[in-house]
C-alpha cells in the first residue's frame, strides 16, 4: 500500500521547498510571496528504495472567512485526513505565530502521526532561536533547512520509520531501475495521482456516466485507479478563468482543484491520473496564460512558465476558451506554442450553456471561427459546459481517439498512392521549366506522425505545396486534429527541408 504524507502549515513557512526536497524535484512553485501554493499537488518520493507519497498543501488561515482562503484550507484538512502521516512546518526565521498554535491544536487532536519541522534553519547557530516552538507540547522537533538540504536526511529516516518504512538493499542496476520506475511516472518525478490514499475508492467516470441522447447519465459504480505506463498525457491550456479547474474537477469526480470566480486561481501545475472506459489520462491542470505585459506578480510569472513546460511534456493540448469572449491574440499565441511543439490540439468552447444560442448556433460559431482562423480547419472545436458536465465525456472520447492516431502507422504503399495523387493533381511551378515530383515517401515516427518525401527539388518546395501535402494526408490518413511533420529530401537522401503543422 502507497503511503501518504500531508505538509501543512501556515503560508510561506516552505511546505513547498520541502516538498521539492524530499521529491528531489522542483515542481512546486517556491516564493517569496505568502499562499503561492494552493492546490493539493502530490508527488513522489524514493527513500533507500521505496516509494511513499508526499502532498504540498497551501498555506492554512484558519481565521480567515475569504473564500480562497477557505477553499485552500478545505483542501489542505481533506489532504490531512487522508494522510498516514502529518509533517507540521513551522518557521523559524518569524518565529512562533498564534496561527501555528491554533493549527497545531487542531492537529495534535487527530488518531494519527504528526511531525514539527521547524524550516530555516539554515546554520548550527540557529538552533538557539527554537525555545519558542517547545510552548508547542509536541514531543519532538525536527529543525532542517529544506533551501541548504539541512537536516532532511534525518528527517526522512524518521519518516519512514512512522511509515513503516523499511529500506530495501539494492545493487546500482536495480537502483537505477528503480530511479528510472518512478521518472516514468512523469518527467518531473512527481506521481500523477489523484487518490489520496490507495485505501480510497474513486469513481471510474465511465462506471459513473452513459451516454443516453447526448446527455450524461449518473449511475451507481466504484473502482480503483491504477497507474499503467500506456496513457495519454493532456494538458488544459487557456486563459485565466476559463474553468480550466472546473473541467479537471468534473472529470476527476470530486473538488481536488480549487475553483474560484477570481482569475489565477491555480498556480501549480497539477498533475491527476484519471481512468475513463479502462483508459488511464494523465491531466495537467494548469494555470491561465495572461500576456506577458499583463504579468505584474513574480508568482504568476512562474505559473505561466510551469504552464508552458507541461505543455512540453503532454501528448495532446486541449485549449479551453470561454463562449462568452472572443478568440484573443494571447489564445493564438498559445496555439501557435502547441503547433510550434508539434501537439495535436483540441479546442473545447466552455460555459456553452451560458451562451445564448439557437439550433444552428454551433454550426454558425464553428464556420465564423474558421473564417477567422482559417490555419486551424484541421482542428476539433466541441461545445461543453464544465459545470453541468454537457459533452465533457464526448471530449474525453475525442482526446483518446486522438491519442490512438498519434501512434498510427501507415502502409509505405498508402503512402505512395496518396504521393501519386498528388503528383497527379497538383503540378509546383518552378524555374526554368523544370517538373516537380516526389519519387516516394515514407513514415519515419510517430507522436507526431513523421513523414520522409523525397523529390527531385526539394528545395523548391512552397509553403502553399506543403500546406496541400498535410492535407491531402490529413484527408485521406484521418489525421483529424494531429501535427504532421514533414521532411524534405532529395532523391539520393539528403534532408534539405524540415516542416510540419
Amino acid at each position: 500500500m502507497s503511503r501518504l504524507v500531508a505538509v501543512v502549515g501556515r503560508a510561506n513557512v516552505g511546505k513547498s521547498a520541502l516538498v521539492n526536497r524530499l521529491s528531489r524535484s522542483s515542481k512546486a512553485i517556491v516564493t517569496k510571496v505568502a499562499g503561492t501554493t494552493r492546490d493539493q499537488n502530490i508527488m513522489a518520493v524514493n527513500w533507500q528504495g521505496q516509494v511513499f507519497k508526499v502532498c504540498d498543501t497551501g498555506g492554512m488561515d484558519l481565521s480567515s472567512k475569504g473564500e480562497l482562503a477557505q477553499k485552500t484550507n478545505d483542501l489542505a484538512w481533506k489532504a490531512i485526513k487522508s494522510a498516514n502521516a502529518v509533517l507540521f512546518v513551522v518557521d523559524r526565521k518569524s518565529g512562533l505565530l498564534g496561527e501555528d498554535k491554533d493549527i497545531f491544536a487542531k492537529l495534535r487532536k487527530l488518531s494519527k502521526p504528526v511531525l514539527v519541522v521547524i524550516n530555516k534553519v539554515d546554520v548550527d547557530k540557529h538552533l538557539n532561536d527554537l525555545a519558542d516552538f517547545h510552548t508547542l507540547g509536541a514531543d519532538n522537533f525536527w529543525p532542517v533547512s529544506a533551501l541548504h538540504d539541512v537536516g532532511i536526511a534525518q528527517l526522512e529516516e524518521d519518516l519512514a520509520q512512522v511509515l513503516n518504512i523499511r529500506p530495501v538493499m539494492l545493487d546500482k542496476k536495480m537502483a537505477l531501475a528503480t530511479d528510472i520506475a518512478i521518472n516514468d511516472v512523469s518527467s518531473d518525478g512527481t506521481l500523477p495521482d489523484d487518490i489520496l490514499s490507495d485505501d480510497i475508492e474513486t469513481s471510474d467516470n465511465s462506471a459513473n456516466y452513459e451516454h443516453k441522447d447526448g446527455q450524461q447519465e449518473k449511475k451507481k459504480g466504484k473502482i480503483k485507479k491504477n497507474f499503467i505506463k500506456d496513457c495519454p498525457t493532456l494538458v488544459i491550456l487557456g486563459r485565466p478563468n476559463v474553468g480550466k479547474s472546473t473541467l479537471a474537477n468534473r472529470w476527476i469526480g470530486k473538488d481536488r482543484l480549487m475553483v474560484s470566480d477570481n482569475s489565477g486561481t491555480t498556480r501549480d501545475a497539477i498533475d491527476v491520473l484519471i481512468n475513463y472506459h479502462q483508459q488511464n489520462i494523465l491531466l495537467i491542470d494548469t494555470a491561465g496564460i495572461r500576456r506577458k505585459s499583463k504579468i505584474t506578480l513574480e508568482t504568476e510569472l512562474m505559473s505561466v512558465k510551469s504552464a508552458l513546460r507541461s505543455m512540453e511534456r503532454a501528448d495532446i493540448c486541449l485549449l479551453l476558451l470561454d463562449a462568452k469572449t472572443k478568440f484573443t491574440d494571447q489564445d493564438a499565441k498559445i496555439v501557435s506554442l502547441a503547433l510550434a511543439r508539434h501537439k495535436p490540439l483540441i479546442i473545447a468552447i466552455n460555459k456553452w450553456d451560458a451562451y445564448e444560442k439557437d439550433s444552428m448556433s454551433t454550426s454558425s460559431y464553428r464556420e465564423d471561427f474558421f473564417i477567422e482562423q482559417p490555419y486551424l480547419k484541421y482542428v476539433d472545436i466541441m461545445f461543453i459546459s464544465a459545470l453541468t458536465g454537457q459533452r465533457t465525456y464526448q471530449l474525453l472520447d475525442r482526446i483518446s481517439e486522438l491519442y490512438q492516431t498519434l501512434h498510427k502507422k501507415i502502409s509505405s504503399p498508402d503512402i505512395n498512392r496518396v504521393i501519386g495523387y498528388i503528383n497527379d493533381n497538383y503540378q509546383l511551378n518552378i524555374s526554368g521549366g523544370r517538373k516537380f515530383k516526389i519519387k516516394y515517401a515514407t513514415q519515419v515516427g510517430t507522436n507526431p506522425p513523421t513523414f520522409a518525401l523525397y523529390a527531385n527539388f526539394p528545395e523548391s518546395v512552397s509553403q502553399d505545396f506543403e500546406r496541400y501535402v498535410l492535407g491531402q494526408f490529413r484527408k485521406f490518413f484521418i489525421f483529424r486534429g494531429i501535427a504532421i511533420r514533414l521532411f524534405w529530401r532529395s532523391k539520393y537522401g539528403k534532408q534539405t527541408k524540415k516542416r510540419g503543422r
